[in-house]
């Protein structure tokens, strides 16, 4: 993302790139404002990932419990020690 920043302040300072009828401080910012919208979209996608790996835990506990639970009642149902 810093490289694409630098890359477009570059190209607006030299005037490649650059849209007829703007301003090199509009197509900066132009670029600056669609270089945020990709880093809020990762973002949510990371929160996305934070959510998953937390329900995964969840599962994983619920599981461990219900296998302590079927090991302890199948070790009584056939006098395993």
């Amino acid at each position: 993302v810093q490289d694409e920043l630098h890359l477009s302040f570059v190209e607006v300072w030299t005037g490649s790139k650059k849209a007829k009828g703007t301003t090199p401080c509009e197509s900066l910012n132009a670029r600056f404002q669609r270089v945020c919208r990709k880093i809020i979209l990762a973002n949510r996608a990371f929160g996305g990932l934070q959510a998953e790996a937390k329900a995964l835990r969840q599962s994983y506990r619920r599981a461990s419990r219900d296998f302590a639970h079927f090991s302890d009642t199948a070790a009584r149902e056939f006098h395993v020690e």
